[in-house]
């Protein structure tokens, strides 16, 4: 009786009016049913006995149960009902069918209300056909940093104030304000020699300001037909602190909101109207519209989207910059994608995918203003998924490209920044005076005609980076084209040790200039074994990755926030540039490694894990460059100028290029002997490890979880050039080709369950970078003046405790906050003083004295507020 009163009561409170409501005085108080009864009541669905008691606690007959069930099928037939569910429906229809005999002797009759219960029915089936969902999403608070070391970066101008900088746009790593010597420049740590402030546990810079973001999103859900639902998501997203910190430490915005996924330039310039930046202040927009076929599996989508499954080595979206993630962006375009069945008994399955999708543009040139590209990428991939899915083979194709937009014409090199780190020079070949210049396959940066991979500064013209002090004799290069295939199988076996097994593979062909014939091949190999032992409380993994130098070396820009040139480093690995994204997964797939990586993980106890790993790496090829001709050296006026760097699609973004005096000549050329070639290893190992004390074992999974890990990356490059070479070329060459580097933290964090629904947690973290490292050669005068090439060059530790709670109000609602306090100490001599400067713009801004240290402190507070429904 118990189970009908709670079915009925819910089903009548929604949908029936209320009557007078007699009161049964023999029901208690607080007695769980009284509400349900009441409501029946109420509803004239329950009389009562004679004498005005409900004798809750005598057991019913099938009698007084069918002429509930009575009453409540006449409400039915005489008021209709709107809001209850097929369920309810089917409930009521089969309890009147289990009381078809009382019923019909009570004249009920079950066969005349099956009509009505099916336009009930049918009702109800189409308002459940539409359904909606949503959340939102709301991050508040502040952070606030002040210098506590060095007050200037000396000199007779000083280049950065550092009671300025730190907080600012400036120490993150954005532009230099007047009257700095290096006003406009972004204050890059290897030109300027300090590391920028930033949280080096996760690489996101930090400055002072407010945080106030919010993010909603509104989804409606629709059953079509039987064979057909579609959906559609509109978001809205608000920033109302300040723009650096709610970028980086807000909610993330939906895609047409997010400034990352935008374009820095927007006001066309040679490359035609660009799309509008997405604009992080308040917008509402239509976010993506999805379509489904059921039986077929096939889906479309419009708009934002996720979760592509290409293989990681081909293709990823992009890195998010946002500290709480999710770790990609969504794209934005066209995805569809389906399930096959390949034999009758759905045990080998097809499942495909294709896309398009716009990608986000950072692009600012220098030389050509407002310049960029409209950048686009599109693919395929297809799987085999068999053995109860145990095995897979799965196919992938991609094309990415620069192309113009607004109908304007399409022009050459208008990436520009990049180069100053790349150095991608032209090969013998594609030098001024071989294309026989001026003329219009040399007209440079900003033409339609020019075929050199990468077109140079018209104006100067010059075929290397040796020219007139401050002007830009970087090449540039786009619009860019590149084509990416690869292969990839793993396989799960049946066993109690789970044995397993992947192999992956792929190939990229890449044009750095469209109108040039140049182009570069590059190959991606990844395959591992791997085993569970201990009744699968262990697992060992292994294996071995080769990722050439050249392999995916297409340039995308992130947009920045404020001119902040560093966007996101990516620490501790330093696995790709910190003002680019890749098309693929650099973290694994890094450019120019090759080596193995081990892992080993056990699971113990109800709760425990510990995990370690191993990894030794070294270049595929070295940071030797291939393009190495003095002036004249090949004929007079071939090359114009000194050409020393990489043809075009060369990367390594942590083992830069050796200094000139790593060259001897021979002949007419002066760079044409190496004197060494050393090569970069990097080795790296971690451990974590947690444990959860239940404290209520067997009844909840409250308790008090202890976890922490560290980590270290070590990167090398041992050069010898100082005795190779005595002199000052030998010792300042010595200071930019060694490498010796470490990249250290740990982490210990406890979290404590006061509740179920209330969590409070602490930890403390400490991270340490320290070691030479002078990729630009940037410390050499100070190497010449004291002999020394193997000075710790960077040497700064960080250390922040935090602390914080995360409340469940509700079981779709949840409020938390988190606060951090950060120290970080400059270990550097103050006597070390780099000299600034930028080769490739043939900027030097002259020794600068009193550099270190730059030391600097202050505090983050969090909170942040999530409903869902």
């Amino acid at each position: 009786m118990k189970r009908i009163l709670t079915l009925l009561a819910a089903l009548l409170l929604m949908t029936l009016p209320a009557l007078a409501a007699p009161l049964f005085p023999d029901i208690p108080e607080n007695h769980q049913a009284r509400d349900a009864v009441s409501a029946l009541a109420a509803k004239g669905v329950l009389e009562g006995y004679p004498d005005g008691t409900f004798k809750g606690d005598r057991a019913s007959t099938r009698w007084e149960v069918a002429a509930v069930v009575a009453r409540l099928l006449a409400r039915m037939e005489e008021d209709g009902i709107s809001l209850a569910t097929a369920t309810e429906l089917q409930e009521i229809r089969g309890l009147a069918e289990a009381l078809r005999e009382e019923l019909d002797a009570l004249g009920v009759r079950v066969t005349n209300l099956e009509g009505v219960v099916e336009r009930l029915d049918r009702r109800v089936g189409e308002l459940e056909r539409i359904t909606f969902y949503g959340e939102v999403a709301t991050r508040v608070g502040g952070q606030s940093f002040r210098a506590t070391g060095s007050s200037a970066q000396g000199g007779a101008i000083p280049l950065l104030d550092y009671n300025s900088a730190v907080g600012s746009a400036t120490g993150a790593g954005g532009p230099i304000p007047p009257p700095s010597a290096a006003a406009g420049m972004a204050m890059s740590p290897f030109v300027f020699g300090i590391l920028s402030v930033t949280d080096w546990r996760s690489g996101r810079p930090l400055t002072n300001g407010a945080l106030f973001t919010t993010r909603a999103l509104l989804g409606t859900r629709v059953q079509l037909t039987e064979d057909i639902d579609a959906k559609a998501e509109f978001t809205a997203y608000t920033s109302q602190g300040d723009h650096i910190v709610d970028q980086y430490w807000g909610v993330t915005p939906p895609g047409l909101s997010n400034p990352f996924t935008g374009t820095t330039t927007i006001t066309g310039g040679l490359a035609g109207t660009q799309p509008q930046n997405h604009i992080p202040y308040t917008r509402m927009s239509l976010d993506n519209f999805w379509i489904r076929h059921n039986p077929s599996k096939t889906s479309l989508v419009l708009g934002s989207f996720r979760d592509v499954h290409f293989d990681e080595m081909v293709y990823v979206q992009e890195v998010n910059p946002n500290y709480y993630g999710p770790l990609w962006l969504d794209s934005f375009g066209i995805k569809a994608d389906g399930e096959v069945a390949l034999t009758a008994a759905e045990d080998v399955l097809l499942r495909w995918e294709a896309m398009g999708a716009r990608l986000a543009d950072g692009n600012v040139s220098p030389i050509v203003a407002d310049a960029s590209y409209f950048t686009h990428t599109e693919g395929v991939n297809a799987a085999i998924l068999f053995h109860d899915e145990r095995g897979e083979v799965r196919f992938n194709f991609l094309h990415a490209a620069n192309d113009s937009s607004g109908g304007r014409a399409l022009a050459v090199g208008l990436i520009q920044t990049p180069n100053f780190t790349l150095n991608w020079v032209n090969p013998n070949g594609y030098f001024f005076n071989q294309l026989g210049g001026p003329n219009p396959a040399t007209a440079g940066i900003g033409s339609t005609s020019d075929v050199r991979p990468i077109p140079m500064f018209s104006a100067v013209n010059n075929d290397g980076v040796v020219g007139i002090a401050g002007i830009p004799n970087v090449g540039g290069l786009g619009p860019q084209d590149m084509t990416t295939w690869g292969l990839s199988a793993s396989y799960v076996f049946d066993h109690p040790w789970d044995p397993r097994f992947f192999i992956e593979w792929a190939h990229s062909e890449y044009r750095p200039q469209k109108n040039s014939p140049y182009s570069v091949g590059g190959d991606a190999l990844r395959t591992g074994i791997g085993a569970s032992f201990l009744e699968r409380s262990l697992d060992v993994d292994i294996h071995y990755v080769s990722v050439d130098p050249t392999y995916d070396p297409f340039v995308l820009q992130l947009p920045t926030i404020d001119g902040i040139g560093t966007v996101l480093w990516r620490t501790p690995g330093f696995t790709y540039y910190n003002s680019l994204y890749s098309l693929h997964d650099t973290e694994i797939y890094t450019h120019n490694r090759r080596g193995w990586r081990g892992e080993v993980t056990w699971k113990f106890g109800p709760t425990g894990r510990v995990t370690a790993n191993y990894g030794l790496f070294d270049q595929v090829e070295t940071s030797m460059q291939d393009v190495r001709y003095s002036a004249n050296s090949l004929a007079p006026g071939t090359p114009n100028t000194t050409v020393l760097g990489f043809s075009p699609g060369f990367m390594d973004p942590v083992f830069g290029a050796f200094a000139a005096s790593t060259y001897a000549p021979i002949g007419g050329n002066a760079l044409a002997v190496p004197l060494e070639n050393p090569r970069g290893h990097v080795t790296n190992w971690g451990l974590a490890a947690g444990y959860k004390f239940l404290l209520e074992e067997g009844e909840n999974n409250r308790g008090i979880l202890i976890s922490g890990g560290a980590r270290s990356t070590h990167f090398t490059r041992n050069s010898n050039l100082q005795a190779l070479l005595p002199g000052p070329g030998g010792t300042r060459g010595e200071s930019q080709n060694h490498v010796d580097f470490f990249v250290d933290g740990w982490r210990a964090a406890i979290e404590y369950d006061v509740t179920e629904t209330f969590r409070i947690h602490g930890g403390y973290t400490a991270a340490d970078i320290y070691g030479h490292f002078d990729p630009l050669g940037n410390l050499s005068a100070y190497a010449e003046t004291t002999g020394l090439t193997r000075f710790d060059s960077l040497n700064m530790e960080q250390r922040y405790p935090d602390l914080g709670f995360d409340w469940d109000l509700a079981e779709n609602l949840t409020w938390g906050m988190e606060g951090k306090y950060y120290q970080t100490k400059d270990r550097i001599s103050s006597n070390l003083y780099p000299t600034p400067g930028i080769p490739n713009l043939n900027l030097n801004y002259g020794p600068q004295g009193n550099a270190h240290p730059f030391n600097w402190e202050g505090w983050q507070v969090h909170s942040y507020f999530n409903f869902r429904f």
